[in-house]
């Protein structure tokens, strides 16, 4: 007698996203002046998609002024503050063409505040480019401890999305290590502003819920006034 196993999984359609094999991540002090600082654009073929996360320490900042990208073509996402005072995220995306050396982040205020870049090329992405909205950012307070915020649960609506986190804290911390079953893109860390940020991704195969674990630091003050934010490109 012939045994016929049947396989009741739906076979995915979509192809896999794939990452660069780094991300820019820059760490800049805006004293007064325009208030417009050059960043690198990351390592990137014509037709990447580029994804930047801006998050910037705000005290006295005027909130109505916002943070945007002077370069043309570059869409904004989301610009929000989260309930960490002060602290205020920006996402930013393009597909790459004929790309300068540097883009432009420009704010509003009068006076020093810390920013961190963390941008990162994708191959891969379908034209809709998010799986799923909205985007989940996410603020805690952690004082001199080894913990950083738990990034929000997503539920991805495609097979083989990628989630990804990028994660700041004003913290001067040894290393950050990424949650169980994700792979670290880039991080560093600055003594001398007290900011450090790291990013990191997931491959997810099967859509569905997606809650990630804890993220730590080691070394350094810990994680105080953490912040993540969360986005799933959705594959082409």
């Amino acid at each position: 007698m012939r045994r016929v196993i049947l396989s009741l999984m739906k076979p995915s359609t979509a192809g896999e996203i794939t990452v660069g094999a780094s991300s820019a991540l820059r760490i800049e002090m805006i004293v007064g002046g325009d208030n417009k600082h050059d960043y690198p654009i990351v390592t990137h073929d014509d037709g990447d998609l580029l994804v930047a996360t801006v998050h910037a320490n705000l005290n006295g900042f005027d909130l109505n002024g916002g943070l945007h990208l002077t370069n043309a073509g570059w869409t904004e996402v989301t610009d929000l503050e989260t309930f960490v005072a002060n602290r205020m995220i920006g996402l930013f995306y393009k597909v790459a063409s004929s790309e300068p050396a540097n883009f432009e982040m420009e704010n509003l205020t009068t006076i020093g505040i810390t920013t961190t870049v963390i941008m990162t090329p994708y191959k891969g992405v379908h034209a809709d480019v998010f799986d799923v909205t909205p985007i989940a950012a996410h603020g805690e307070d952690h004082i001199n401890d080894s913990n950083t915020p738990t990034a929000d649960a997503i539920t991805s609506l495609t097979d083989n999305a990628l989630f990804h986190i990028a994660h700041t804290a004003i913290s001067d911390w040894t290393t950050a290590v990424p949650p169980v079953g994700y792979i670290e893109l880039d991080e560093e860390n600055t003594s001398s502003n007290i900011l450090s940020a790291f990013s990191c991704y997931k491959s997810l195969p099967i859509a569905g819920l997606e809650t990630p674990g804890a993220m730590q630091h080691t070394g350094g003050a810990g994680g105080n006034d953490s912040i993540t934010i969360s986005y799933i490109l959705k594959a082409a």
